[in-house]
């Protein structure tokens, strides 16, 4: 899935379904409450989608890379492009992943 992406998923950015309506609703969410500093939410789709497709190419032509070190950096430094402070940043980027139901 990482590969697809990695290779076709600029349009997926501006798609009208998919994960990025969703992703503009939460990001919109957090901007309303004052967690984020987000102006546009089309504008930070496409720049956390950039950085994440970014990441996902330099993934696949760097195996060397630790995967889960880089995803990590990815989400403090966006998290800090948003506006929050990067201490806390890092501590929410590095928290582990809930678990999914599995219904």
């Amino acid at each position: 899935m990482a590969r697809i992406l990695a290779r076709t998923g600029m349009p997926y950015l501006t798609s009208e379904s998919g994960l990025a309506p969703q992703a503009m609703r939460d990001l919109q969410a957090a901007a309303d409450s004052g967690w984020l500093d987000i102006d546009d939410p089309h504008t930070a789709v496409a720049m956390a989608g950039g950085a994440l497709l970014g990441v996902l190419h330099l993934l696949e032509t760097r195996p060397d890379l630790d995967a889960e070190r880089v995803t990590d950096q990815l989400a403090a430094r966006l998290l800090c492009m948003f506006g929050l402070p990067r201490a806390e940043a890092q501590e929410i980027a590095t928290r582990p992943l809930p678990r999914l139901s599995a219904t």
